[in-house]
């Protein structure tokens, strides 16, 4: 996987089909630049990629502590239907 090909997956990974406005605008470029970058026509910049790794970071952060709480919910919820049944 070459580097336009890595930004394309990682784009859409955070925000949809639709993602190179929304990136754009989270790392403060233009969406031309993004485009290019995707499109390989520039190589994306180390503070790019930088700014494209904290959002990751970001996102499984995130990501992390609600499967943590829907876990924690779906315990509870067995533990009641437990005491229900028992």
């Amino acid at each position: 996987m070459n580097e336009s090909e890595l930004f394309g997956r990682i784009g859409q990974a955070l925000y949809g089909e639709h993602w190179q406005k929304a990136l754009a605008a989270e790392i403060d470029r233009n969406p031309r630049t993004v485009q290019r970058w995707r499109a390989g026509q520039n190589r994306i910049p180390a503070d790019a990629w930088e700014d494209v790794l904290q959002l990751l970071q970001q996102r499984l952060t995130k990501l992390t502590s609600l499967s943590w709480l829907a876990r924690n919910r779906m315990s509870q919820s067995e533990q009641s239907e437990a005491e229900k049944i028992g």
